[in-house]
């Protein structure tokens, strides 16, 4: 009777977990119900360009009117129709404007600089990480620092706080890591629920979204800034920041991709050991020439992406003499600039993608960027600096054409790691490529303000070398 029992027993108790495994079968992991749908990540991208977006351009058109204010006594309202600047140009007004350009330049290169030199390790080590702890830290990070920036500029505008209060901002956005570790998180977690044959293009996907919120929002910002003020804009942002926080922050809307169960009494030292032994080993291996693979690629997005961070001058360039853009030609071209490679960029991978292999649609992406400094070097009025972006939205595809093919080259388990190396590249294009605009820009603008497009075109042949 006793055996009886426990027989009985121990069936009850295989009952009972099979019919557990079965209720964990149908519910499924994260991984597997991120995989059954068609929006995953791509929101919070979105939202988080779209924010952004906002604040950039709000912000320089912001700086140049308490610089003027500020240091050469010019009028302004800090807010609706704020003139970019004076069209009788004369020679003192003119001097003036080089002035006010020069300085613009300047503290655009050190804001820039404090919001993507701290990224750039924040990106490798949650970046990582991600491969263990999972994929919604290196999500949520970047967006809690957006969140931060943009409560502040609301803050400096309202109440006219001093401008080095703008650097605290930018330094929050860079050491929670900024467009690099959002970038680099998400093309991981897409990487984590499609195919190898869909890598490429999900990838190209993710770039166009995280770039798309920012380019739609712009004319609307214009007339924002135009007609309302800059408060507004500001507002704006942080309205648009934090719902895409908590898009990211829940589980409903953004399932982990990560199974951390196992690691999750790994300590503190073992996970961060784990960072460079990751990194240590994705580049250690050398059957096929996979390392070298590694570098030459990663040396040559580099370069690419360094000149691509290089474009967004053109702002600083139109602002000026003799073009004098105002918030609304401001708001049109930079929506061009954003919104182009949303069109130019799938087009070109599907139709060139027949003809082409990833080689050489890194080569027909780096001719398109080469013509986007010319076109800007050249151009005579603000028309033909607008055509300019033609070419541009073509020669974008290199960046994600290059994570594909990065992704191809190592296991799946190295996917976090990989991608946090290219959004560490990233992270220093976005340091480097404005840093050499503005420098160059902010010297030469009383020389020869163009000459900026021609030294960054003449870069453009160092990937092309190593790519072929």
């Amino acid at each position: 009777m006793y055996q009886s029992r426990r027989a009985s027993l121990a069936s009850s108790s295989l009952d009972i977990n099979s019919l557990s495994t079965d209720v964990r079968s149908v519910r499924g992991t994260g991984r597997d119900v991120a995989r059954d749908r068609w929006i995953t990540v791509e929101p919070i991208l979105f939202l988080a360009s779209m924010s952004s977006g906002i604040l950039l351009v709000t912000r320089l058109q912001y700086l140049r009117a308490r610089i003027a204010h500020d240091f050469f006594n010019q009028s302004s309202d800090f807010g609706a129709n704020v003139s970019a600047c004076d069209d009788s140009l004369n020679s003192s007004s003119y001097a003036i404007e080089q002035a006010v350009q020069a300085r613009l330049s300047l503290y655009a290169l050190i804001l820039n600089a404090l919001s993507t030199f701290p990224a750039i390790f924040t990106t490798i080590l949650i970046g990582s990480l991600s491969d263990r702890i999972g994929r919604r830290v290196g999500l949520v990070t970047p967006l809690v620092g957006l969140v931060l920036q943009a409560a502040i500029y609301v803050a400096v505008y309202y109440l006219r706080l001093p401008i080095w209060v703008c650097f605290i901002a930018d330094t929050l956005q860079g050491v929670t890591g900024g467009y690099g570790l959002l970038l680099s998180t998400a093309s991981a977690y897409v990487v984590d629920i499609v195919e190898d044959e869909m890598r490429t293009w999900r990838i190209v996907v993710v770039e166009i979204f995280l770039v798309l919120g920012g380019g739609l929002i712009q004319p609307i910002n214009g007339f924002l800034i135009k007609y309302f003020g800059m408060g507004v804009a500001f507002d704006l942002a942080l309205g648009v920041a934090l719902p895409g926080l908590l898009y990211a922050m829940l589980p409903w809307f953004t399932p982990e991709t990560i199974d951390n169960e196992a690691n999750k009494l790994d300590s503190l030292s073992d996970k961060l050991s784990d960072i460079f032994q990751g990194i240590f080993s994705t580049l250690s291996v050398r059957s096929g020439g996979r390392r070298w693979k590694i570098l030459t690629l990663c040396t040559a997005e580099l370069f690419l992406v360094t000149c691509i961070n290089g474009v967004p001058i053109t702002t600083t360039y139109g602002l000026g003499p003799p073009f004098c853009w105002g918030p609304a030609t401001v708001g049109y071209f930079t929506a061009a600039l954003a919104i182009s490679p949303c069109v130019g960029v799938p087009v070109a991978v599907k139709v060139l993608s027949l003809c082409m292999n990833e080689l050489w649609l890194m080569h027909s992406g780096t001719v398109f960027l080469l013509a986007t400094f010319v076109a800007m070097a050249l151009a005579p009025s603000t028309p033909f600096i607008f055509a300019g972006v033609a070419p541009y939205s073509i020669g974008t595809l290199v960046s994600p054409v290059m994570r594909g093919v990065l992704s191809k080259i190592v296991a799946n388990h190295e996917q976090g790691s990989i991608f946090a190396l290219a959004g560490c590249i990233h992270n220093i294009s976005q340091f480097i490529g404005p840093l050499v605009s503005n420098a160059m820009y902010s010297s030469t603008v009383a020389l020869f303000a163009p000459l900026v497009f021609w030294l960054f075109a003449g870069l453009l042949v160092i990937p092309t070398v190593l790519i072929g």
